[in-house]
């Protein structure tokens, strides 16, 4: 591969070239509603669009999704333009690089202009129906700049004499009509120019000349009639003075009507050519009338029917296939030979079966399915059937069901649902459900296991389809998918719950109580907390013994166990005198297997049984009102919160989706939580909202010796300590981390320097989730993250004093933190200890605050710190760099103020 031309410092000695213009990459698309990624700098090509074949050589950048084009720059040379794409790209990646030629393109032709005059009909009397007299407009790509119905009426009047095709409005080409010659009535050949002075009189008229060519009609558009009819001259003329010259009757063909020219080949054609292309020809029409013909064979297929006629008793039937020109309806008296051969008339009686045997005319139409055969028997009358028809009986049992019967209705059509936002007085329709349609699977351990309390294993509630429920299947009792508490719930699962929430609400020494409705949410947290149920379970659980208790306990996920009936029993609308031996009975009945004690109620839940109490329902608390919630994370607001115009500007984008996801509305979800939670924490606890990042890379040069001493004495540095035992934990080999240089350590966490939003760092396992807080830059945010970051270039310190850390660990969590917490002690006057917990805290407020989105103190720092590394052999020793209104002089790649 040849080396870039660009890098090579040795072709550039003698040649100086301006820096390359520094172009601002756009990370999202500007169009409204797209917001997605941009790609990357290329070289506009100019094809798709004539109209823009000018600006071929320009950078531009495209959007990802719309496909929107943005254009940087001017047109330049197109291969400039790519050696300078080229440029971009590795400077985007820390590789520097010289600048090159870069030349504009010389100016092209400008886009052609659209026309601005109308084109009338070249017919005088075409006029536009109408009081107003206007003319007809023309379009101009017609081959004689008439409208459509004068373009048709011409093409109509040129039958006799040709025209030719107009495919503005997709006429054909009409070839003229030659008349069989006579030697009686035959036209003189009109010999060319080149050829007039061979013409002898000793030419006959019966000489082998070609036929004369055809002259096409002249405009009939000044005439009113109709067009006379061309007749050709009868004179002979065999002068050899020059070319024969048309009489002044003779239509001359006009400009429009002639037939279009084609140059002449330089060389004859070979006939070898000619004879492959004929066959060529063939082959390929061939191939389309075989390809056709197997087409309508399987179409045929598809609509042919297989039919089996029984015609008298005792004989088998005639069977045959008919492919059906109707499908899917049948008429048996179409089908060739039928009326003859069986000699019927139009009031025959048939009997056809379509699931059932039907009595039908030979004329009636009914429907058939080709994947089913049909049997049709001959009905010598109305009262009178076939009855010893062989074989018929198997094979109508052999059938298979038809699908088509029982087809469900037409849904009707309308408008895919939008997501709107969610009300308090909403509340969902509950679909009517048969309880016979489920079954329930106790998942409960077997009875070998030891007594314990019951187990919290949840039961699986299968949902069969009706069609696949056998009709001699007992049917239990049923519930819908989200079943409704409790009626629709066991008493096994509701002692459960219950006893969860007595020890979740048992007072512990030194703890407040939990409240009921957080205790209520994780004892039944597929239960919402609804006030009014927990004050009748309450009631009808404070008139229940422990004895009828441990009894539904024992039933179970059978019907029997059901709170429903538990509740019936306990008001005395049902009878509790029901035994053991009578559930059996009652289940046996049903062809259920009897319940035997397969769970049998230890004493511990006995116990814990009688011991459980009715609870107490606050009385102050009141329901949730779901207008103060979030609609999309049910996030609660706090009291007197007003959505801001960001939040509204997001919400209008959300509801214009007619189908979203988490991926869609985390933006919205992420602006309320900081305008919520950390806002007001950012303000309570003092932390900056604005910060003045032009003089940050100034204040970090300032420091340059306070980090040197670090570095000096790197192993005794909290930052340091604490990331080399998270280094050791996560099991990596120190050896190995420390070989990895600068390329490789960047290739791995290079997602952590391109997204501005939000600065996403690569964890090195599950244990260091939490090390996100360490790699920030506290309310500086993304934003001074990169910076910061920026200001340790590659090879800017040796990696032998930090091992066993790698180059990017001791950027991340050693640097960057170091410097981090010196800005915010200067910045709140705290002390180091309460810097770090500020540094740690504040890093969701400052990645939300402050992004890195196109921000102009990165560019200018990046652009700083591509400078002050490049090292060429003859780079002066000594150089300048600007640092915002500050000089800095460099020597040897070191930084003195």
């Amino acid at each position: 591969m040849d080396p870039n031309p660009n890098l090579d410092p040795r072709l550039h000695e003698n040649e100086t070239y301006p820096p390359d213009p520094q172009l601002n990459f756009k990370l999202r698309c500007r169009k409204e509603h797209c917001n997605q990624p941009m790609g990357g700098f290329r070289v506009y090509l100019g094809k798709s669009n004539p109209g823009r074949a000018h600006l071929r050589g320009a950078i531009v950048q495209t959007c990802t999704s719309c496909y929107y084009t943005l254009f940087h720059t001017d047109s330049y040379i197109f291969s400039d333009a790519e050696a300078f794409v080229r440029r971009l790209n590795l400077r985007q990646t820390g590789i520097p690089c010289l600048s090159g030629p870069l030349r504009l393109a010389p100016p092209g032709p400008p886009p052609p202009d659209r026309a601005t005059t109308k084109v009338y009909c070249s017919k005088l009397d075409c006029f536009v129906k109408g009081p107003g007299g206007q003319r007809t407009t023309a379009n101009v790509k017609c081959i004689e700049k008439k409208c459509k119905k004068c373009c048709e009426a011409a093409h109509l009047l040129a039958q006799e004499m040709g025209r030719a095709a107009c495919k503005t409005h997709k006429l054909l080409e009409i070839q003229p009509r030659i008349a069989p010659s006579s030697p009686h009535h035959r036209e003189s050949p009109q010999p060319s120019l080149e050829t007039s002075h061979r013409v002898t009189t000793t030419s006959s008229p019966l000489s082998a000349q070609p036929p004369p060519s055809p002259l096409f009609p002249s405009d009939f558009q000044g005439r009113s009639g109709p067009p006379q009819p061309h007749i050709p001259n009868l004179a002979v003329s065999h002068s050899s003075r020059g070319p024969a010259t048309p009489r002044a009757s003779q239509p001359t063909p006009s400009s429009s009507q002639r037939p279009p020219r084609r140059n002449a080949l330089a060389q004859p054609l070979d006939p070898m050519w000619s004879q492959v292309h004929h066959q060529a020809r063939q082959e390929r029409d061939a191939k389309e009338s075989l390809k056709r013909r197997r087409e309508d064979i399987d179409a045929e297929k598809k609509r042919t029917v297989e039919i089996h006629f029984y015609h008298t008793n005792g004989c088998p039937p005639v069977s045959f296939t008919y492919p059906l020109p109707t499908y899917p309806d049948l008429i048996l008296s179409r089908i060739p030979h039928v009326m003859n051969d069986f000699k019927l008339s139009d009031i025959s009686l048939v009997d056809v079966y379509i699931d059932t045997w039907k009595t039908i005319t030979i004329t009636t139409s009914f429907p058939v399915d080709c994947s089913r055969p049909v049997f049709v028997r001959l009905r010598p009358s109305l009262l009178e059937e076939l009855k010893d028809c062989p074989g018929l009986a198997e094979r109508v049992a052999g059938l298979p069901k038809r699908n088509t019967l029982n087809k469900r209705a037409l849904d009707t059509v309308v408008s895919p649902p939008k997501k709107v936002a969610r009300r308090d007085n909403s509340t969902p329709i509950r679909p009517k459900v048969k309880l016979e349609d489920i079954i329930y699977i106790d998942t409960t351990p077997p009875p070998s296991h030891p007594p314990s309390l019951p187990s919290n294993n949840p039961s699986v509630t299968i949902v069969p389809h009706p069609r696949s429920i056998p009709p001699s299947q007992p049917q239990g009792l049923a519930t819908s998918k989200q079943r409704r508490f409790p009626s629709e719930y066991f008493v096994k699962e509701i002692f459960r719950g219950l006893s969860k929430l007595e020890e979740l609400r048992a007072p512990d020494e030194g703890a407040n109580q939990m409240t009921l409705e957080k205790a209520w949410q994780l004892a039944f947290p597929t239960v919402g907390y609804v006030q009014s149920t927990a004050k009748a379970l309450r009631a009808t659980w404070k008139k229940a013994s422990p004895e009828l208790i441990n009894r539904f306990c024992r039933y179970g996920h059978s019907p029997k166990g059901l709170y429903q009936i538990f509740k019936g029993v306990v008001s005395g609308t049902v009878a509790s005198n029901d035994t053991d031996d009578e559930m059996d009975s009652w289940l046996a009945e049903r062809g259920l297997s009897p319940l035997s004690n397969v769970l049998p109620m230890p004493e511990e839940a006995r116990a814990t049984a009688r011991s459980i109490k009715a609870f107490v329902v606050d009385e102050r608390q009141s329901p949730v009102d779901q207008s103060m919630r979030c609609e999309y994370c049910d996030y609660k607001w706090p009291p007197g919160y007003v959505l801001s115009e960001e939040m509204d500007l997001i919400r209008g984008k959300l509801v214009l989706k007619t189908k979203l996801n988490c991926r869609d509305t985390f933006e919205y979800c992420a602006q309320h939580k900081y305008e919520c939670e950390l806002l007001p924490q950012a303000r309570q606890l003092g932390w900056p909202e604005s910060v003045d990042f032009s003089n940050l890379d100034v204040w970090i040069l300032a420091k340059r010796g306070v980090l040197e001493v670090t570095l000096k004495n790197i192993t005794t540095n909290e930052f340091f300590m604490e990331s080399t035992w998270r280094a050791d934990r996560d099991g990596k080999s120190g050896e190995d981390e420390s070989r990895k240089g600068p390329e490789e350590s960047s290739q791995e966490d290079s997602e952590s320097e391109k997204d501005g939003d939000d600065v996403r760092v690569s964890a090195r396992g599950p244990k260091d989730f939490y090390a996100v807080s360490k790699r920030s830059a506290g309310y500086y945010g993304a934003e001074g993250f990169m910076m910061i970051r920026y200001m340790f270039p590659d090879h800017s310190f040796d990696l032998q004093a930090t091992r066993p850390l790698s180059w990017d660990r001791v950027i991340c969590e050693v640097f960057l933190p170091e410097v981090t917490v010196r800005l915010i002690q200067e910045d709140l006057g705290i002390d180091c200890s309460l810097a770090i917990w500020t540094q740690e805290e504040s890093a969701a407020y400052g990645l939300h605050h402050f992004s890195a989105e196109e921000s102009e103190s990165i560019t200018r720092t990046q652009k700083w710190i591509i400078a002050s590394t490049q090292t060429e052999e003859d780079e002066l020793q000594f150089r300048q760099v600007h640092v915002g209104n500050h000089v800095y002089y460099c020597e040897d790649g070191l930084l003195d103020s």
